[in-house]
Formats: C-alpha cells, sequence, structure tokens
C-alpha cells in the first residue's frame, strides 16, 4: 500500500549496485519478487529517519534499516541499508538504495 500512497508513477529507484529501476509497477514488481524469496524474516526494523521539507511534501528523507532474513535456498542474512528518498507534491521521485549486502 505504501508504493501506491507515496511512490509517484514514474519514480527511479537506484540500487547500491548502480542498477536503475523505473516506475511505481516496476518497483511492486521488484518488492514482491524479494518478498517471495524470503523463508523467514527473524527481525526488522528503522534505526533511524532524518528528513528535511523545502515546501509542503518536498524533500530529502534518509531512512536507515535492518533485517534478520532467511532466503530460501540461501540461508539467514543480516541485511543494513539506507535509502534516500527525494520528494515532490507527497511522493517519491527518487530513491536510492545503500546497503552492503554480499551476494545480494
Amino acid at each position: 500500500d505504501a508504493i501506491d500512497t507515496y511512490y509517484h508513477d514514474d519514480i527511479e529507484i537506484v540500487e547500491a549496485t548502480g542498477d536503475t529501476f523505473h516506475g511505481k509497477e516496476t518497483q511492486k514488481g521488484r518488492v514482491q519478487e524479494w518478498m517471495s524469496s524470503v523463508e523467514e524474516m527473524h527481525d526488522g526494523g528503522i534505526r533511524a529517519i532524518a528528513a528535511t521539507e523545502t515546501a509542503p511534501g518536498t524533500g530529502v528523507a534518509l531512512i536507515e534499516t535492518y533485517a534478520d532474513v532467511t532466503f530460501k535456498g540461501a540461508g539467514r542474512r543480516a541485511i543494513e541499508e539506507v535509502a534516500v528518498q527525494r520528494w515532490e507534491d507527497g511522493q517519491v521521485v527518487h530513491e536510492r538504495f545503500y546497503y552492503n549486502a554480499p551476494n545480494m
């Protein structure tokens, strides 16, 4: 629901690898694919959030998250990630992820 509500239709997503993806529907598919690869979620959450607002609904947000996940056929991994989101008119128009998760 958050993607439908907060992501712009033409959002640009940049992974830590440099791979770039475009569009809300593409991101929904990527999230669904990731979720279907999870065997068990042991723990996870948000460690920190920082944001600036230059106008209502416009600015930058940084979100630090963590997850302890067992993937189907790939074992258990601890993942830490920072997402940097650029917002315009109440929607995320650009999101870049920074993480160090070998073999992801």
